[in-house]
């Protein structure tokens, strides 16, 4: 596992991560409304690739969505995430 360490306080959300929990298609409605606020904003969204199949969007590597976001949403619960 590799820790980056940044006590740098954000002053711009420019990007989220998005994980959905796996086989759980009736969650992209909450994936809809997200990504609805998030480029309402401009702000970039990245979907995981495991999540992306069923959300019906384009997915990125798990690695590149931890590196990049600012943040990352759990839909469905944090064993999601852990998982």
């Amino acid at each position: 596992m590799h820790i980056i360490e940044n006590s740098k306080k954000l002053e711009k959300i420019r990007c989220v991560g998005l994980v959905v929990r796996p086989n759980s298609p009736e969650l992209k409605k909450y994936y809809l409304k997200l990504k609805k606020v998030l480029d309402e904003e401009g702000i970039e969204l990245l979907v995981s690739k495991r999540s992306s199949s069923y959300l019906e969007c384009k997915g990125y590597d798990e690695k590149k969505v931890f590196l990049k976001a600012d943040f990352i949403v759990s839909i469905g619960g944090d064993g999601t995430l852990i998982s």
